[in-house]
């Protein structure tokens, strides 16, 4: 077997270790592979460190080993060291070392540091002044890459920014991106001021924005409930395609809240979502035969 496997192995080992809390196990393994100079050994042994894991906490010995592992490559060590910084505790707290490993962090393609960074440049922290385009850009930065919890502070600077339609249509997909992901804070935000929030992608003629205001005025998010207004914006979704819009369409007309007589149209909604549904499933199908 090669040298890599064989570092593999024993770093398999050592994370073993480590997730049973065999703390002196696993810091035996990852010391001899941090000799051979495996960065994740090193960003182990940091963290072990800093959080008193199988010891006592020592924070100096925290910053030697995260400092070797960011020289190796590791990202995750830069927003550990910009905390360690942030909370004072080597001293006293030392806000410039601190934002000056989010910075090298954030370049490199650290989530973790672009999200931080991102937050301190929309609130104005950290020693910087307030600056959304560049808190936008950290944040779209971490939400194009599959980190959608972020989808709400990326929604947040996008609204406050209040540029053109196409960013009012970015916002409401982070937005509900991020609901859809379980962040409570998108989804208090919607449920309190839903209506104002979509409003803009609407009026630009964003689907996801018009099917959203649609649903506000249903329940009754961000404006008093309008089945008559959700019906506008449900249909002009409905109109361009839209499945969810259907559906929601089907339910106010077969619950009677769009008139008594609308059995008939709830019944040319639903079958429309049968329709729609059964022409995507069957598209994979033809592709294949071709």
């Amino acid at each position: 077997m090669n040298e890599k496997s064989d570092v593999s192995r024993e770093y398999e080992t050592a994370l073993s270790a480590y997730y049973r809390e065999d703390w002196s196990l696993a810091k035996s393994i990852f010391l001899k592979l941090a000799e051979e100079q495996d960065a994740n050994s090193e960003f182990n042994l940091g963290r072990m460190a800093y959080y008193g894991l199988g010891g006592e906490k020592n924070v100096e010995e925290a910053v030697r080993w995260f400092e070797r592992s960011i020289g190796r490559g590791h990202l995750s060590a830069y927003h550990l060291l910009a905390e360690i910084y942030l909370q004072g505790e080597l001293g006293e707290v030392d806000l410039s070392r601190a934002v000056t490993y989010l910075e090298e962090g954030a370049e490199k393609g650290s989530f973790s540091s672009q999200e931080m960074l991102g937050t301190a440049y929309a609130e104005g922290r950290l020693g910087l002044e307030r600056d959304l385009d560049r808190a936008i850009e950290l944040f779209r930065g971490v939400f194009d890459h599959g980190k959608f919890e972020v989808g709400y502070s990326l929604a947040k600077a996008l609204h406050e920014k209040g540029a053109d339609s196409a960013s009012m249509a970015e916002m409401s997909r982070c937005l509900v991106v991020a609901m859809d992901n379980g962040e409570p804070r998108a989804s208090e935000w919607v449920r309190s001021e839903g209506a104002e929030l979509f409003r803009g992608g609407a009026d630009a003629g964003d689907l996801l924005s018009l099917y959203y205001l649609g649903v506000c005025y249903v329940r009754g998010w961000g404006a008093g409930v309008d089945v008559k207004e959700a019906r506008k914006y449900l249909s002009m979704a409905a109109d361009r395609g839209y499945v969810m819009a259907h559906v929601a369409l089907g339910q106010l007309y077969a619950q009677g809240l769009l008139g008594k007589e609308g059995g008939r149209q709830a019944e040319e909604h639903f079958s429309e979502v049968i329709r729609m549904t059964a022409e995507r499933q069957a598209e994979p199908e033809a592709g294949a035969a071709r």
